[in-house]
């Protein structure tokens, strides 16, 4: 019944929902369109997006279009959405930790697997190479780590410049009963800001409560008689698994830099709005 409900909306809304879509695949597909691109792929009327890229559209295999969306830290929230293989909801919501937890989650199945591979060709290596195995796996370790300690500072460093920029909104709002005066554009802009503004803050709560990653037992090399090999794997195990954990760090701070840009672009519309309408 739902699905006949769907369907006749759909057809409903075609005529305005192709043209939408149309207009949307053109200004996706172009590469000079890069500002336009990031205020129309939040606005929260009709959208293209993916879920395997948490919203952003990069002309896969299955986009998703949505007549509604609300993004919602992170959560996207979509409503009235189907995708290309023909599944539709009267409600999606894309979670930015689920799709994280499920990458770590993959490679942690495989990661096993892979570790033995790796190591059976650095078994045939000779003591030279196997130094060197060991010591870029280190290196790489440590670029991996940095990338982590770059991504807890941009977030520690936009948490105090927001703080700031709330409390200096809050103060310099005399009447907030002005805002009802205001036109409907300048509402509107007023409304995204603060919208983006909540966005960011439930992503950075989000980045901070994010768990560290696994990691191998000092006892389990101390007990083994195969030392070479555990500490081998130690090291081809934690370079793996710093690549999807830090993957995951940057993908929150990315998502937070882009909501950081909107506000800022539809802060100066909004003080356009302001003056000249």
């Amino acid at each position: 019944m739902i699905n006949y409900i769907i369907n006749a909306i759909l057809y409903l809304y075609f005529p305005f929902t192709l043209l939408i879509m149309i207009y949307y695949i053109i200004v996706y597909e172009s590469k000079q369109l890069t500002f336009i691109k990031m205020i129309i792929s939040e606005l929260p009327v009709a959208q293209l997006s993916e879920d395997e890229t948490f919203h952003e559209y990069l002309c896969g295999l299955n986009p998703r279009y949505s007549l509604f969306y609300l993004p919602l830290g992170i959560y996207k929230i979509y409503f009235l959405t189907w995708t290309k293989n023909k599944q539709y909801h009267l409600l999606k919501i894309l979670s930015l930790k689920e799709l994280s937890d499920k990458k770590i989650e993959e490679k942690e199945k495989r990661l096993q697997s892979i570790s033995d591979n790796s190591y059976e060709e650095y078994t045939i290596s000779n003591e030279t190479e196997k130094k060197y195995h060991i010591e870029l796996l280190q290196d790489q370790c440590k670029e991996l780590q940095d990338r982590e300690k770059v991504a807890q500072f941009k977030a520690g460093f936009y948490l105090t410049t927001l703080v700031l920029a709330i409390t200096s909104i809050f103060k310099n709002i005399q009447d907030i009963n002005l805002i009802f005066q205001w036109s409907i554009y300048q509402q509107v802009a007023f409304g995204l800001i603060i919208l983006y503004i909540i966005n960011v803050v439930i992503l950075l709560f989000g980045f901070v409560s994010v768990k560290s990653y696994k990691s191998e037992k000092y006892s389990d090399f101390r007990n083994s008689n195969k030392k070479e090999k555990l500490f081998y794997t130690y090291w081809y195990k934690k370079f793996q698994r710093l690549q999807v954990y830090t993957d995951r760090d940057i993908t929150f701070i990315l998502n937070i830099e882009n909501y950081l840009k909107l506000i800022i672009i539809w802060s100066i519309i909004f003080i356009a709005l302001l003056i000249f309408v």
